[in-house]
């Protein structure tokens, strides 16, 4: 059986301790790497959703007109967009 591959993640204190308050008051979690795991997984699925959405909205959008590539630019506000989300949602945290 191959191994899983895996990484380091460095998150501010104020989350770690957020982590933990919530790992001893609800017990659900046997570590800080299973509650991270679980939120990354359940954020993964969101925002998954979220595109098959916009992709199923695009689709219905283009057959109303002709075909395109979207531009770099485009792509490129798109990935920033998201990004930008990412971030935002894990800094509410933080306060």
């Amino acid at each position: 059986m191959g191994r899983t591959r895996q990484s380091t993640v460095s998150l501010p204190l104020s989350i770690i301790k957020e982590i933990d308050l919530l790992i001893e008051r609800l017990g659900y979690w046997p570590s800080r790497s299973a509650f991270v795991r679980e939120a990354c997984l359940s954020k993964i699925k969101e925002y998954r959703q979220n595109l098959r959405g916009r992709t199923a909205e695009t689709v219905m959008m283009d057959e109303e007109r002709t075909p395109r590539n979207p531009s770099r630019d485009e792509q490129q506000h798109y990935e920033h967009h998201v990004s930008s989300k990412i971030s935002h949602k894990f800094s509410e945290g933080e306060n």
